[in-house]
């Protein structure tokens, strides 16, 4: 996709196109998110945002929310176990969402194994070394004073 950056009250946001059509190919039209879609393609709602389509393929999916853009089993959903393309690079595929690799609330190191860089779970945080998991190079991790 190309993109540029949208002015205004959420500049910043990578857009397509613009809210007044300008930026899309014929035979498509912009999207509220700033993206070229298929003109009369919709993404119908529930009352929590979910959608209540069923989907053959992702391009079905293309006038969701950026929560809902990949199409699993017949569902627009954020993400799968082999496509994260609508997540940031430091995210994983959990139950359709993308989801931060590093856990929240870490209890043990397992649970920072997807964690890029940082292993080591101390005091509830996912951080590069510890005490007991040296860090390369000899470095000393400026969170690495566990008792």
């Amino acid at each position: 996709m190309n993109c540029r950056i949208e002015a205004g009250e959420e500049s910043g946001r990578c857009v397509a196109c613009g809210s007044d059509g300008t930026g899309c190919p014929e035979g498509q039209e912009c999207s509220s998110y700033g993206d070229c879609v298929p003109i009369g393609l919709e993404c119908p709602t529930d009352n929590e945002g979910t959608p209540q389509i069923t989907c053959a393929n992702s391009g079905n999916c293309a006038t969701c929310d950026p929560a809902h853009r990949i199409c699993d089993g017949g569902q627009c959903v954020g993400c799968t176990e082999n496509d994260t393309s609508a997540c940031q690079t430091t995210d994983i595929c959990k139950d359709g969402k993308c989801a931060s690799a590093c856990a929240t609330d870490c209890t043990v190191d397992n649970d920072c194994s997807k964690c890029m860089g940082a292993k080591v779970c101390n005091k509830h945080r996912c951080i590069e070394c510890s005490k007991t998991y040296v860090c390369f190079f000899g470095e000393v991790s400026s969170l690495a004073n566990t008792a």
